[in-house]
């Protein structure tokens, strides 16, 4: 499942109700009904700390993204993980995403360097631990440097899908973006993207192979 717009559009790993204050117009904040966080559905900063709104955002605006982007993404992957549940007695759900090389101001490892590969788990809570072991062991095994739940242990998505006693196992996997681009032009690099895009495909086949029904 490829979520198609950018995580500042809609953040689809925060809470669908969880909304800064600051993102909403006056006339906005006296009737909304979500719970106001520091974070939310709607960034206020890049990771540069940049400011993202151009302009404050009114509510019909942030429950038409609530509707159009967010409730389907995690409709797709109930249904799927829901049938794959049933068809094999377990599903494994695997959320790739992109991390920068370096701790930046926003991160709690501000100026650190990170490793190629960080598995969140929610510290083994989300999935077994004989798939941590695996994952932790394939990509270490290929010559990437991996650790566990050093960047981040998982987000919204792994807490709610990650029921190993039901036999649903969420693990988070981000991926250090030096490995196949230029971060500072923003850049793709053809032949290290295809290698690693071989590389991941090869650990999904593999991790697909496990049994854990």
């Amino acid at each position: 499942i490829t979520q198609n717009i950018s995580r500042y559009v809609i953040d689809v790993d925060q809470p669908p109700y969880d909304l800064n204050r600051l993102v909403l117009d006056e006339q906005s904040q006296s009737s909304s009904s979500f719970c106001y966080t520091s974070k939310g559905i709607i960034p206020l900063f890049t990771s540069n700390q940049d400011w993202l709104l151009a302009k404050k955002l009114s509510l019909s605006e942030i429950q038409r993204r609530v509707k159009e982007y967010y409730f389907p993404y995690h409709e797709q992957i109930k249904q799927i993980g829901n049938s794959l549940k049933e068809k094999n007695g377990f599903v494994i759900i695997v959320h790739a995403r992109s991390m920068c090389s370096h701790g930046k101001a926003i991160h709690r490892d501000t100026g650190s360097i990170r490793s190629d590969i960080d598995l969140g788990s929610h510290f083994a809570k989300s999935c077994h631990k004989d798939i941590i072991e695996f994952s932790f062991e394939f990509f270490r095994s290929s010559g990437l440097k991996a650790t566990m739940n050093s960047v981040h242990s998982g987000g919204f998505c792994n807490s709610i899908y990650g029921k190993p006693q039901k036999k649903a196992h969420s693990l988070q996997i981000e991926i250090n973006r030096a490995l196949y681009m230029d971060e500072s032009a923003f850049q793709k690099h053809e032949k290290n993207f295809h290698e690693l895009k071989t590389l991941l495909f090869q650990y999904l086949d593999q991790l697909a192979a496990l049994n854990f029904s």
